[in-house]
């Protein structure tokens, strides 16, 4: 278990007691704003947002917010828009994840340019709700610039907390010998500067990753320095979280006496305040209970864990009680009662992969958002320059023509002015006329990635539905019959359940494998085009031959990506269409370019094909890549596809 940050960790001396929020926004409610200068202004709106955020009125802060921007972006004082953009996005995030990150980043961009302080508040928030969400990139990034931010400042508090939470980043994502060498570096500039909390954090977050790595002795060791350090400093609930982490460490190693009283001690000092935390350590100190034969008092523990997790819909420690429970049932014969538990478990477990998969799709969908809208930004920023640029032109243009014109002969004026008619109509036109060619082709482009990804949803929704469902019935109906006979249920047919259940979870596997391949990811392109040739050919009678040339070391991963589902487009095609039985695949770099060419032996494709969703798709995939694609196709002589993309290799 691990030590929640809280989100607004710097926060404290800023947001106001629940208690008093009520009566202060009353009276900041009651201020005549048309009467205050325009900068005054400005903070009476950011405060009464902090109000509202405090009262949990989210909407209502959210308004303030970005009142209070207006005034600052009309001031042009990017310090007050900064602040502001700050409580905007405290209030946008309660509301929806893709705004509040969009107004944090607004926020730490402007700050952080400023070197004002207000820039750590942006980007803590920032960074935790990015770890919050598994987007570790993000937040591995965000924790680098305030590291070079709080050097900067030569904020020696501010550089060891950020260096802990970045090696905690690289300890999230299994790299725990980059974690520890983070933690290492942070030490010594905690101990010179004897900041004990620094020292505690380096210490407790270092046991993380020895209890990761199964090093519990060393686990043990720092884990148990950081509570000494907790304590002293009077930092409770942290030593009341690291006094749950030993406990666990001990049951890992079924020391039950000493995991026993590390959890009571954890439970001990939690305060009313920490009622949420306590599920996951009631679970763990009725097993201990349970292995010593204690079953009422087991039962009784775990029975309070249950009670708080479904207070706080804590629905993966829900499903961990009832599993608890029903291994607890088995083993005292309690046969009923362990599948009844067993049951409860796995309805609890799916709700909470349900979850977990409803925050990833939000995830990925504010992502996306926030990804599209920069974009746009970027388009209207150089569409704007572009533009001025132009005019810049132009009014050149007739400076210059107007000054000859005048110099010359006045008889010329009125051709000139002709002239200069013509140009501008023409020039119009010509820019309506590109204008309407470039929307066509990238309504094309969006049109195809939407049909493509509703394609691939609808695939894998029939997927789900043709293996799974029906595994996940045919399953249901069996745990039916074997409690409707009224008989004792034998340990074969249990086995042949769990038989069942393997197999679900191998097709979910494959399906997780389809839509981001684990070679691809970890081994490579060629890896992963040789994983994926040799998995889909086969099976459709389809011989091939592929081979690499000049390509040595792994591409970038938006080539990767790019040319993995191009390929996957191309074979899909080509079993489809084609009716080929040998396919001649080639994967080559040379004089700049990356090019993969597959040719077959099939009747080709016609127009019709040739102008589908699918052949649209990868020409909006090349697009982005600059890159190229055609097909060539002779009498009788199958396909040959073709695409180029230009790649240096210093990229």
């Amino acid at each position: 278990m691990r030590l929640q940050l809280p989100i607004l960790l710097f926060l404290f001396g800023i947001l106001p007691s629940i208690t008093s929020a009520q009566s202060v926004l009353d009276s900041l409610l009651s201020i005549d704003q048309f009467h205050e200068p325009p900068r005054k202004n400005v903070f009476t709106n950011i405060n009464i947002s902090r109000e509202y955020f405090v009262l949990g009125e989210y909407d209502a802060g959210f308004s303030y917010g970005k009142k209070a921007m207006e005034i600052a972006n009309e001031l042009e004082n990017d310090t007050l828009l900064g602040q502001s953009a700050f409580f905007s996005g405290l209030n946008a995030f309660e509301m929806n994840a893709d705004s509040g990150f969009r107004y944090y980043k607004i926020s730490a961009e402007l700050l952080l340019a400023l070197k004002h302080e207000w820039a750590a508040f942006a980007i803590n928030n920032l960074c935790t709700e990015y770890t919050e969400l598994s987007w570790y990139a993000e937040a591995l990034e965000y924790r680098l610039k305030s590291l070079d931010f709080f050097k900067e400042l030569a904020d020696t508090t501010m550089i060891v907390h950020t260096m802990v939470r970045v090696g905690y980043i690289h300890d999230r994502i299994g790299e725990y010998d980059e974690a520890l060498s983070w933690y290492e570096k942070a030490e010594p500039i905690a101990i010179a500067q004897r900041d004990t909390l620094g020292i505690a954090d380096v210490y407790a977050y270092r046991g993380i990753a020895y209890d990761e790595l199964e090093l519990y002795d060393s686990a043990h060791y720092y884990n148990k320095k950081a509570i000494q350090l907790f304590k002293a400093i009077g930092e409770i609930y942290a030593y009341s979280i690291w006094c749950s982490n030993i406990g666990n460490t001990y049951l890992k190693q079924e020391n039950y006496e000493m995991a026993e009283q590390y959890l009571l001690e954890s439970l001990a000092t939690s305060d009313e305040t920490d009622q949420e935390d306590k599920s996951i350590k009631l679970i763990n100190l009725s097993k201990v209970y349970y292995h010593d034969g204690m079953y009422i008092k087991g039962d009784s523990t775990l029975s309070k864990a249950l009670e708080i997790a479904k207070n706080y819909s804590q629905y993966k420690f829900i499903s961990e009680a009832y599993l608890t429970f029903s291994e607890s049932y088995e083993d005292r014969g309690l046969e009923e009662d362990a599948l009844l538990a067993y049951k409860k478990y796995k309805i609890y477990e799916d709700s909470s992969f349900n979850e977990e998969k409803a925050n990833q799709i939000a995830y990925h969908n504010a992502k996306f958002n926030i990804q599209e809208k920069e974009k746009e930004l970027l388009l209207h920023k150089n569409k704007s320059q572009q533009l001025e640029n132009e005019k810049l032109q132009i009014e050149l243009e007739l400076a210059s023509r107007n000054f000859w014109i005048t110099l010359l002969l006045a008889l010329l004026a009125t051709g000139g002015l002709l002239s200069f008619f013509v140009f501008q109509h023409n020039r119009r036109k010509l820019e309506r006329e590109k204008n309407r060619a470039l929307l066509e082709e990238k309504d094309k482009g969006i049109t195809a990635v939407i049909a493509a990804q509703e394609a691939e949803r609808t695939r894998i929704a029939r997927e789900l539905h043709d293996g799974i469902v029906q595994e996940l019935t045919h399953l249901k109906t069996q745990l039916q019959n074997m409690t409707d006979g009224g008989t004792a249920v034998s340990r074969k047919s249990i086995l042949a359940v769990a038989e069942e259940l393997d197999r679900s979870a191998h097709e979910v596997r494959n399906i997780s494998h389809e839509l981001m391949p684990f070679a691809l990811k970890e081994l490579g392109l060629v890896a992963a085009l040789t994983d994926m040739l040799e998995k889909v050919l086969p099976s459709n009678s389809i011989q091939f031959d592929f081979n690499v040339i000049g390509i040595q070391e792994r591409l970038p991963a938006k080539y990767e990506v790019a040319i993995y589902r191009i390929a996957q487009e191309l074979i899909n095609n080509v079993i489809k269409h084609s009716g080929a039985n040998q396919l001649d695949i080639l994967l080559s770099y040379r004089n700049n370019k990356i090019t993969f060419r597959v040719e077959d032996n099939g009747v080709g494709l016609s127009a019709a094909t040739g102008k589908g969703i699918g052949l649209q798709s990868i020409k909006s995939r090349l697009d982005l890549l600059n890159g190229v694609f055609k097909f060539e196709k002779e009498e009788h002589q199958g396909v040959v596809a073709i695409i180029q993309i230009p790649f240096e290799i210093d990229q």
